[in-house]
């Protein structure tokens, strides 16, 4: 039970010890000014996530395509070629995987066919990069590394 003086305080103060109407707006007022900050930061995070699994995804499909390669036959080698909005893989006339960039993420690379050893045939011997770049953060990209002796990695 509440003593006297306390029930006195609470009747002076306004009666029921709650929170004012611009003590509320007040807190709602900063929390939206936080959130409005906090978004641009929320977005380059979730672009820059985009383009990493991208890249992630790409090389991981560049070693499958060297396993396909060794452990084929060697009558007909697998193709990565790229598409409008991400990129196939081939082998022959048959397509064996289709991948999608995500609306964030470009990307372009000339056709490659890998050899019986796994290393790169075509456009050369020598490896190659691919870059896939942001469109949503200027200067945002990874590389896919494809070197001679058929080593992948993502920077």
């Amino acid at each position: 039970m509440k003593s006297e003086a306390a029930m006195a305080e609470c009747k002076r103060a306004g009666g029921s010890g709650g929170f004012m109407v611009v003590e509320v707006l007040l807190v709602l007022s900063v929390a939206s000014m936080l959130a409005v900050v906090a978004m641009p930061v929320l977005g380059n995070v979730l672009a820059r996530q985009e383009i990493d699994m991208a890249a992630r995804q790409l090389a991981a499909d560049v070693r499958w395509l060297q396993q396909i390669s060794i452990n084929g036959s060697g009558s007909v080698m697998p193709q990565l070629e790229f598409t409008e909005r991400g990129y196939m893989i081939t082998q022959g006339t048959q397509s064996r995987k289709t991948v999608i960039f995500p609306s964030t993420v470009t990307g372009y690379f000339p056709r490659m066919v890998f050899g019986i050893n796994g290393t790169l045939a075509v456009p050369n011997s020598l490896g190659a990069t691919i870059r896939l770049n942001s469109k949503r953060i200027t200067g945002a990209s990874r590389q896919v590394i494809i070197d001679a002796v058929g080593r992948v990695r993502v920077e």
